[in-house]
């Protein structure tokens, strides 16, 4: 979970105790990411990223704000340079654009929000302004791209597929592999780091994979698959998720 410091400063430690090694500093306004929560000789501490990259844990008791990512859902909004409607107009925001929101701010009885916009301007908008959040159309986060791709290798390229469309489909395991990794292949093309499927690379790539296999069947007159339609699908996506568990699995095992 992304958010933003409102606390003046805070540790951040090695480990999560007091006695580890600061690793890192934060400020009022930095910007970084929250993990598990962990306890500790009955202490709440939650690991963070910080921007850098660099990994520790902050005490449980941290003051944050959330970080959004929203649409504006009302005609116009505008974008202020302090919290107050009599300062500055820095922009006006249209129905439809994307803004992120930084922190909630209560200024002379009325509440606004710092925003910042596609552009990286950073202002303030009234609070009652209309937003929605943004649907997430991510099927895993960055942070778990390689254990999925892994589990679609490992566990659907040497099991599931193979046993599913090749053994099921009277074809030996053996024979089946070399199609079962070209299934699996497509999925590696179609997904991005960040969880999303780019259609433009996907299209293509099941494509080539259907007509290798039926090519190859009509030229050597021997069995060839694409695991492909909606149980193929459910069945990658399956393997997949299970990879992400098993690395969270063993991840906890290590924390331990």
């Amino acid at each position: 979970m992304r958010v933003r410091v409102l606390d003046e400063r805070a540790d951040v430690y090695q480990q999560s105790n007091k006695e580890s090694n600061v690793v890192g500093e934060l400020r009022l306004g930095d910007e970084f990411t929250l993990g598990k929560v962990v306890k500790y000789k009955g202490a709440e501490w939650v690991a963070s990223t910080m921007s850098d990259g660099t990994r520790g844990y902050v005490l449980g008791d941290i003051k944050v704000y959330c970080i959004r990512e929203v649409i504006l859902c009302q005609k116009n909004a505008n974008v202020y340079q302090n919290p107050d409607s009599n300062s500055k107009v820095k922009m006006t925001l249209k129905k439809g654009e994307k803004l992120t929101l930084l922190n909630l701010i209560n200024q002379n009885g009325s509440d606004w929000v710092e925003v910042r916009t596609e552009e990286g301007e950073v202002g303030f908008i009234s609070a009652e302004t209309r937003v929605k959040n943004i649907a997430s159309d991510e099927l895993f986060k960055e942070k778990d791209y390689k254990a999925f791709m892994t589990g679609v290798l490992i566990i659907g390229g040497l099991i599931g597929i193979p046993l599913i469309y090749g053994v099921g489909g009277g074809i030996s395991y053996f024979e089946s592999l070399p199609w079962s990794f070209v299934s699996c292949i497509v999925f590696l093309i179609a997904f991005r780091r960040n969880g999303t499927i780019s259609w433009g690379r996907a299209v293509p790539a099941i494509i080539c994979a259907m007509f290798l296999a039926k090519t190859y069947n009509e030229s050597s007159g021997r069995p060839s698959f694409a695991a492909g339609g909606f149980f193929g699908i459910l069945l990658v996506f399956a393997c997949g998720y299970a990879g992400i568990g098993v690395d969270r699995l063993l991840k906890k095992t290590k924390d331990q």
